[in-house]
Protein backbone atom coordinates (compact mmCIF):
# COMPACT_ATOMS: atom_id res chain seq x y z
CA UNK A 1 0.00 0.00 0.00
CA UNK A 2 1.26 3.45 -0.84
CA UNK A 3 2.54 5.17 2.35
CA UNK A 4 0.33 8.23 1.85
CA UNK A 5 -2.75 6.06 1.39
CA UNK A 6 -1.82 3.99 4.44
CA UNK A 7 -1.50 7.14 6.56
CA UNK A 8 -4.94 8.24 5.42
CA UNK A 9 -6.43 4.86 6.35
CA UNK A 10 -4.65 5.06 9.72
CA UNK A 11 -5.99 8.57 10.23
CA UNK A 12 -9.58 7.47 9.60
CA UNK A 13 -9.10 4.50 11.92
CA UNK A 14 -7.76 6.83 14.64
CA UNK A 15 -10.79 9.11 14.22
CA UNK A 16 -13.24 6.20 14.53
CA UNK A 17 -11.34 4.95 17.59
CA UNK A 18 -11.83 8.40 19.15
CA UNK A 19 -15.57 8.29 18.39
CA UNK A 20 -15.84 4.79 19.87
CA UNK A 21 -13.94 5.72 23.03
CA UNK A 22 -15.73 9.03 23.56
CA UNK A 23 -19.20 7.54 23.17
CA UNK A 24 -18.50 4.29 24.98
CA UNK A 25 -16.45 5.52 27.93
CA UNK A 26 -17.85 2.97 30.32
CA UNK A 27 -20.54 0.58 29.12
CA UNK A 28 -21.34 -0.69 32.59
CA UNK A 29 -22.20 2.78 33.87
CA UNK A 30 -24.79 3.48 31.18
CA UNK A 31 -27.74 4.22 33.37
CA UNK A 32 -30.27 4.40 32.02
CA UNK A 33 -28.98 2.39 29.10
CA UNK A 34 -28.75 4.54 25.99
CA UNK A 35 -29.31 2.57 22.83
CA UNK A 36 -28.04 5.49 20.75
CA UNK A 37 -24.62 5.15 22.43
CA UNK A 38 -24.54 1.41 21.76
CA UNK A 39 -25.48 2.01 18.14
CA UNK A 40 -22.79 4.69 17.75
CA UNK A 41 -20.01 2.46 19.08
CA UNK A 42 -21.17 -0.51 16.97
CA UNK A 43 -21.14 1.62 13.82
CA UNK A 44 -17.73 3.15 14.67
CA UNK A 45 -16.29 -0.34 15.21
CA UNK A 46 -17.87 -1.41 11.90
CA UNK A 47 -16.20 1.46 10.06
CA UNK A 48 -12.87 0.48 11.61
CA UNK A 49 -13.51 -3.09 10.44
CA UNK A 50 -14.29 -1.92 6.91
CA UNK A 51 -11.10 0.13 6.84
CA UNK A 52 -9.03 -2.83 8.06
CA UNK A 53 -10.58 -5.65 5.98
CA UNK A 54 -12.82 -4.10 3.33
CA UNK A 55 -15.82 -6.04 2.16
CA UNK A 56 -14.21 -8.84 0.18
CA UNK A 57 -11.34 -11.32 0.47
CA UNK A 58 -9.34 -9.38 -2.15
CA UNK A 59 -9.69 -6.13 -0.18
CA UNK A 60 -8.74 -7.95 3.02
CA UNK A 61 -5.58 -9.18 1.31
CA UNK A 62 -4.78 -5.68 0.03
CA UNK A 63 -5.05 -4.31 3.57
CA UNK A 64 -2.85 -6.89 5.29
CA UNK A 65 0.00 -4.36 5.44
CA UNK A 66 -2.32 -1.81 7.05
CA UNK A 67 -3.40 -4.30 9.71
CA UNK A 68 0.22 -5.25 10.32
CA UNK A 69 1.16 -1.57 10.77
CA UNK A 70 -1.38 -1.38 13.61
CA UNK A 71 -0.71 -4.83 15.08
CA UNK A 72 -4.23 -6.03 14.25
CA UNK A 73 -4.56 -9.79 13.91
CA UNK A 74 -7.11 -11.58 11.73
CA UNK A 75 -8.89 -12.88 14.83
CA UNK A 76 -9.43 -9.35 16.15
CA UNK A 77 -12.87 -8.74 17.69
CA UNK A 78 -13.13 -5.79 15.32
CA UNK A 79 -13.56 -8.18 12.42
CA UNK A 80 -17.03 -9.34 13.50
CA UNK A 81 -19.71 -7.34 11.70
CA UNK A 82 -22.92 -9.28 12.23
CA UNK A 83 -24.45 -6.92 14.80
CA UNK A 84 -23.24 -3.82 12.98
CA UNK A 85 -24.74 -5.15 9.73
CA UNK A 86 -28.03 -5.75 11.54
CA UNK A 87 -28.09 -2.13 12.71
CA UNK A 88 -27.12 -0.75 9.29
CA UNK A 89 -29.37 -3.06 7.26
CA UNK A 90 -32.35 -3.05 9.61
CA UNK A 91 -34.68 -2.79 6.62
CA UNK A 92 -33.51 -6.19 5.38
CA UNK A 93 -33.77 -7.71 8.86
CA UNK A 94 -37.34 -6.45 9.25
CA UNK A 95 -38.36 -7.96 5.92
CA UNK A 96 -36.74 -11.27 6.86
CA UNK A 97 -38.47 -11.20 10.25
CA UNK A 98 -41.80 -10.59 8.51
CA UNK A 99 -41.25 -13.61 6.26
CA UNK A 100 -39.94 -15.97 8.98
CA UNK A 101 -41.96 -15.10 12.07
CA UNK A 102 -45.38 -16.77 11.78
CA UNK A 103 -46.93 -14.70 14.57
CA UNK A 104 -44.96 -11.54 13.78
CA UNK A 105 -43.91 -11.26 17.41
CA UNK A 106 -40.73 -9.53 18.39
CA UNK A 107 -38.71 -8.42 21.39
CA UNK A 108 -36.52 -5.33 21.04
CA UNK A 109 -34.22 -3.37 23.35
CA UNK A 110 -34.10 -6.25 25.80
CA UNK A 111 -31.86 -5.78 28.83
CA UNK A 112 -30.25 -8.55 30.81
CA UNK A 113 -28.86 -12.04 30.59
CA UNK A 114 -32.17 -13.91 30.71
CA UNK A 115 -33.33 -16.22 27.96
CA UNK A 116 -36.54 -15.13 26.24
CA UNK A 117 -38.71 -18.21 26.36
CA UNK A 118 -41.05 -18.72 23.44
CA UNK A 119 -39.26 -16.36 21.07
CA UNK A 120 -37.49 -17.62 17.96
CA UNK A 121 -34.05 -16.16 17.30
CA UNK A 122 -35.42 -14.10 14.40
CA UNK A 123 -37.89 -12.50 16.82
CA UNK A 124 -35.28 -11.06 19.20
CA UNK A 125 -33.84 -7.87 17.77
CA UNK A 126 -31.58 -5.69 19.93
CA UNK A 127 -30.55 -7.14 23.26
CA UNK A 128 -27.86 -6.07 25.72
CA UNK A 129 -26.47 -8.35 28.42
CA UNK A 130 -24.77 -6.03 30.90
CA UNK A 131 -23.08 -8.93 32.70
CA UNK A 132 -21.21 -10.32 29.68
CA UNK A 133 -21.29 -6.95 27.87
CA UNK A 134 -22.66 -8.67 24.78
CA UNK A 135 -24.83 -6.73 22.40
CA UNK A 136 -26.91 -9.21 20.43
CA UNK A 137 -29.09 -9.15 17.35
CA UNK A 138 -30.65 -12.42 16.18
CA UNK A 139 -28.06 -14.38 18.12
CA UNK A 140 -25.09 -12.53 16.62
CA UNK A 141 -22.81 -11.36 19.44
CA UNK A 142 -20.76 -8.20 19.68
CA UNK A 143 -18.77 -8.16 22.89
CA UNK A 144 -18.31 -4.53 23.84
CA UNK A 145 -15.58 -5.24 26.37
CA UNK A 146 -13.36 -7.16 23.91
CA UNK A 147 -13.91 -4.63 21.14
CA UNK A 148 -13.28 -1.72 23.52
CA UNK A 149 -9.96 -3.23 24.62
CA UNK A 150 -8.91 -3.66 20.99
CA UNK A 151 -9.93 -0.10 20.07
CA UNK A 152 -8.04 1.32 23.06
CA UNK A 153 -4.99 -0.74 22.08
CA UNK A 154 -4.84 0.35 18.44
CA UNK A 155 -5.95 4.00 18.85
CA UNK A 156 -2.53 5.37 19.94
CA UNK A 157 -0.77 3.27 17.29
CA UNK A 158 -3.06 4.61 14.57
CA UNK A 159 -2.65 8.20 15.77
CA UNK A 160 1.12 7.96 15.86
CA UNK A 161 1.33 6.21 12.49
CA UNK A 162 -1.00 8.67 10.77
CA UNK A 163 0.96 11.62 12.13
CA UNK A 164 4.23 10.49 10.56
CA UNK A 165 5.60 13.01 8.13
CA UNK A 166 6.57 12.49 4.54
CA UNK A 167 7.63 14.87 1.76
CA UNK A 168 4.03 15.13 0.52
CA UNK A 169 2.38 15.51 3.93
CA UNK A 170 1.57 19.12 3.06
CA UNK A 171 -1.13 17.77 0.70
CA UNK A 172 -3.36 17.02 3.72
CA UNK A 173 -5.83 19.73 4.57
CA UNK A 174 -8.26 19.64 7.48
CA UNK A 175 -11.35 21.76 7.17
Amino acid sequence: MDPKLMRLFQRYIAEQCDIFMEEGKDFQSLSPLRWDVLQTVVVAAGIISNLLWGDSPSKAAERAELRASLGVMDDSPLRARGVRNAFIHIDERLMEWWRESPGHRYADKVLGPTYLEGFAEVEVFRRYNWISQDLLFWGERFNLLRVSREVKRIAPIAKAASASESPDAQDWVDR
